[in-house]
């Protein structure tokens, strides 16, 4: 069972979004500065890695891989995949103004 691409794209640009709204609300309650440069420098401030619940994302791809071995490796490396596309988009979106989303 794989992830279709159309399915994959709509994951990550979701994923985006839940990003930004955790950056948006952390920098609206004082957490992080409105001057960060990257997402790499959100980990001055807070734990970046669990924006965008990440940790539920990772769940969600455990439930439709499945729970053995092989599936857990599969769901692992999606969510890898999947942050590690996130991320430069929140580069881009910080150094472009962080517009509201």
């Amino acid at each position: 069972m794989m992830i279709e691409s159309a399915d994959k794209l709509s994951m990550i640009e979701s994923f985006v979004e839940r990003i930004k709204i955790d950056i948006l609300n952390d920098i609206k309650n004082g957490i992080v500065p409105r001057s960060i440069s990257g997402f790499c420098e959100l980990h001055d401030y807070v734990d970046a890695n669990c924006y965008g619940s990440a940790e539920s994302l990772l769940e969600d791809l455990i439930s439709f891989y499945g729970s053995d071995d092989d599936a857990y490796d599969k769901s692992l490396n999606m969510h890898c995949e999947l942050c590690n596309a996130a991320i430069p988009m929140i580069d881009s979106w910080i150094l472009n103004g962080m517009p509201a989303v």
